[in-house]
C-alpha cells in the first residue's frame, strides 16, 4: 500500500465548501481499492502579492494571508482527518506558497521519503495556455502524483477522460504513471461568485435584514461557505482585507 498526502493549491480567497469537499472525495476515492493510505490533506495558500495581482484586474479585494489561513482552520476544524493531519497546525501558521513546496516541507517533517505528494489539479489548472498539464515537463523537480478531476475541457465538450485517452493514444503524455484521473460528483463553485456575495454583504452594513439574507444564501441556500467561515469573516470584517 502506498502512502500519500493530498495538497490543493490556490488563493482560497476565501476557502469555500467545495475546496474541502474535493479533498475529502479524493481521499475516499484513492483509498477505496486499498492501494493508497492518505495520511493527511492540506491547502497550499497563495501569497498576498500573487492574489492581489490576480484580482486587481477584476476589481476584487484580497483577504489578508493570515485571515485566509485562519479561515481554512475554521473550515476543517470539524473534519477529524483534516484537522488531525500531521503538522496541520504548523502548515496553517507558516506559509509555503506552492503545493509542491508545501509537500516537500511536509516530507522533511515526516522524515519519510516514501510518502507520495499528491497534488490536486482543479478544472482551471488542468490546461494552461492550451497545453494539458500532462504534456508539460517539470524540470529539476522530484516526481509527484497529480490528480485531475472530471471537467469539460474545451469548446468541443471533450471530457477529461476522453481528452486524456486521445493524448495517450498519440503518445503525448510524458509520464502517465504520474497522473490519476477521477470522476467525482462534486459541485462546481465559482470563487468569484462567492466574492460577489461577500462584497454585497459588506456593502449592506446598514441593513441587517439584507446581510442576514446574504448569509443565508451563502451558508444554507447555495452551501458556498461553512457557517464557521462566515462567522470568522463577521468577527474580523474590519481587518479582513488588504
Amino acid at each position: 500500500m502506498k502512502e500519500g498526502i493530498i495538497i490543493l493549491g490556490g488563493a482560497f480567497n476565501p476557502v469555500h465548501t467545495q475546496h474541502i469537499a474535493l479533498l475529502c472525495l479524493v481521499k475516499q476515492e484513492l483509498e477505496v481499492n486499498g492501494q493508497w493510505n492518505i495520511l493527511g490533506g492540506y491547502l497550499a495558500v497563495a501569497p498576498d502579492g500573487y492574489v492581489r495581482h490576480k484580482l486587481h484586474s477584476r476589481n476584487e479585494r484580497t483577504i489578508k494571508l493570515k485571515h485566509r489561513l485562519a479561515l481554512i482552520h475554521e473550515a476543517i476544524t470539524d473534519i477529524p482527518w483534516l484537522i488531525n493531519s500531521p503538522f496541520q497546525e504548523e502548515m496553517l501558521k507558516q506559509h509555503d506558497g506552492s503545493a509542491f513546496a508545501l509537500g516537500q516541507r511536509l516530507k522533511r517533517l515526516l522524515k519519510n521519503d516514501n510518502i507520495q505528494i499528491i497534488i490536486l489539479a482543479g478544472g482551471d489548472r488542468m490546461i494552461s495556455n492550451g497545453i494539458p498539464i500532462w504534456r508539460r515537463s517539470f524540470p529539476n523537480r522530484l516526481p509527484v502524483i497529480r490528480v485531475g478531476v472530471e471537467r469539460i475541457m474545451n469548446d468541443n465538450n471533450n471530457k477529461l477522460f476522453e481528452y486524456w485517452q486521445q493524448d495517450l493514444n498519440k503518445n503525448l503524455i510524458l509520464n502517465p504513471e504520474e497522473f490519476i484521473l477521477l470522476n467525482l460528483p462534486i459541485q462546481s463553485v465559482s470563487s468569484s461568485i462567492v466574492r460577489i456575495y461577500l462584497n454585497q454583504w459588506f456593502n449592506a452594513k446598514e441593513d441587517s435584514k439584507k446581510q442576514f439574507d446574504i448569509e443565508n444564501d451563502l451558508i444554507n441556500i447555495n452551501s458556498f461557505l461553512h457557517s464557521s467561515v462566515m462567522n470568522y469573516i463577521k468577527n474580523n470584517q474590519d481587518d479582513l482585507y488588504i
